[in-house]
């Protein structure tokens, strides 16, 4: 069984691959929730998305463009203490921090299912992640042919075919079976 456990404040993913089917499990502050997946509704599509959307960033900002304003304010003579310009630039710093700290590039891997498989890019590293996704893409392969092709003497064509679009079998694996047909 293959683990892959992700952990980026303030929630933790954890995947596991079972023989039959991915276990997504997503734990934060408020709640654990866990999801299967069967191998049949997951696709061999990714997509990638920037990033879930962060509430600190709007304040970052608000604090940046304000800082900006009051900087030319005080350049123009307008306002007289550098102090509020200063408290402004610090909040705009401390901001920042947090947004670059909590900001996640997540990967969904497509499903036929209504739920998201959802995983956070790249955690815990490059390697790591795409040697989990390539096991994830290959525990699913094995187990759909041994599944729908190998131990299924009555299969009919249309399996055949999505097991062929599924890039499960190759176009030789499909053209003998189908001539037994």
């Amino acid at each position: 069984m293959h683990r892959l456990k992700q952990e980026r404040f303030p929630e933790t993913r954890t995947i596991i691959l079972h023989e039959d089917r991915a276990e997504l499990i997503v734990n934060n502050r408020k709640f654990e929730n866990s999801t299967f997946f069967k191998y049949e509704d997951i696709l061999t599509g990714k997509k990638f998305s920037s990033s879930k959307s962060q509430p600190n960033y709007g304040l970052y900002v608000i604090s940046r463009n304000t800082t900006i304003v009051l900087f030319f304010l005080k350049i123009f003579g307008v306002i007289e203490s550098w102090s509020s310009v200063l408290a402004l630039l610090c909040s705009t710093i401390i901001m920042f921090l947090i947004h670059a700290f909590t900001f996640k590039t997540y990967v969904e891997l497509e499903t036929n299912s209504d739920e998201e498989l959802v995983l956070i890019k790249d955690n815990p590293d490059e390697s790591k992640f795409e040697k989990f996704i390539e096991t994830l893409y290959k525990n699913r392969k094995e187990y759909l042919k041994k599944t729908y092709y190998s131990n299924n003497k009555h299969i009919n064509e249309e399996t055949l075919h999505w097991l062929l679009d599924q890039n499960i079998i190759t176009q030789h694996e499909y053209d003998i079976r189908i001539d037994f047909l």
